[in-house]
């Protein structure tokens, strides 16, 4: 099936790219303060926390965890198909990650895209209003204290380009379920707390990250803070 696709025209990118964006240098993932490694003890501790204490996250613990969940560990330049810490239907991995930076020591608040292959973190957008967030979370008064959060979009062609059946939908569902789990995981290893919810004006999200909805759909986020 690859060598078929191939033939038909080169693959899409495996992320997006920004050019000219201001770009943020992120430190190194092992420069974190770990405060769990036994991947049973993080099972049973994984909770979705919904108080927040108003206080920055910390530049090393923010860089951790994006680095660890959707960095890339490997790839095919041919294909683009690319390996993560989380699977993903024919290594496409479909998902593509912004954060809204709110409170992490470090960074400016704005609107930022993950680069996976540099580990940096591309400035798209100012700062958020807690009003806007507000809007754009429906109102869901648990989000006030939140540090960052992690919008999740699906890349619908670099799925299809392998997959051309529209049961390739499911497949977006499971990509985003997949690297959640493990972002929720990295969380409680960090001590901090998030929820994950898809209870979000799209529209609205839309306009943070500048989206086209014909081609990348908006999933839902993760909504990350310390924990009260």
């Amino acid at each position: 099936m690859l060598v078929e696709n191939l033939k038909l025209g080169p693959p899409p990118r495996a992320h997006r790219t920004f050019a000219g964006a201001p770009v943020v240098e992120l430190p190194d993932w092992s420069a974190a303060n770990w405060r769990e490694r036994d991947l049973l003890n993080l099972l049973y501790q994984r909770r979705s926390d919904r108080k927040f204490v108003d206080k920055p996250i910390p530049l090393e613990s923010a860089a951790a965890l994006l680095k660890v969940s959707a960095g890339i560990v490997e790839i095919d330049e041919q294909s683009q198909t690319v390996f993560k810490t989380s699977p993903s239907g024919g290594g496409r991995h479909p998902t593509e990650v912004y954060v809204l930076i709110r409170a992490v020591d470090g960074i400016d608040p704005g609107v930022y895209h993950y680069n996976p292959t540099a580990h940096t973190l591309a400035l798209i957008g100012g700062p958020c209003s807690d009003d806007d967030f507000s809007r754009i979370v429906t109102e869901q008064a648990w989000t006030e204290n939140s540090a960052m959060v992690v919008f999740y979009t699906a890349v619908l062609e670099r799925s299809m380009w392998k997959y051309r059946t529209a049961r390739i939908y499911r497949v977006l569902h499971f990509d985003v379920g997949h690297l959640n789990q493990t972002v929720y995981l990295l969380v409680t290893a960090l001590g901090l707390g998030m929820t994950f919810t898809s209870a979000v004006r799209d529209e609205l999200v839309e306009q943070l990250l500048g989206l086209d909805p014909a081609g990348e759909l908006v999933m839902g986020c993760a909504v990350i803070g310390n924990k009260a």
